[in-house]
């Protein structure tokens, strides 16, 4: 499944969940693609990832999303990765 929050123009992907014994088969890409394809406003793609997920990281960077900051955490949280989705040309 996947769970979006859309507001106006700008959509944050929220969480992404495949099932173990389904996953490296493009699922998650999919489900991406056509939640992204549901909306024609959109100008905003964002999402927050834990920076030692490397598996969803390379997952949101081979469908076009770009690391734009990083937030640190106190000692007892992960650091966070703050994706956005870039336009197609520049992917």
């Amino acid at each position: 499944f996947i769970h979006v929050n859309k507001l106006y123009d700008t959509m944050d992907i929220v969480n992404i969940v495949v099932d173990t014994k389904y996953r490296k088969r493009g699922i998650a890409s999919k489900l991406i693609n056509y939640v992204i394809s549901l909306f024609d406003d959109l100008e905003n793609i964002m999402l927050e990832v834990n920076e030692n997920n490397t598996a969803a990281i390379g997952l949101y960077e081979k469908n076009c999303f770009k690391i734009i900051n990083k937030r640190k955490e106190d000692k007892l949280c992960q650091n966070k990765l703050n994706l956005a989705k870039m336009p197609e040309k520049r992917c």
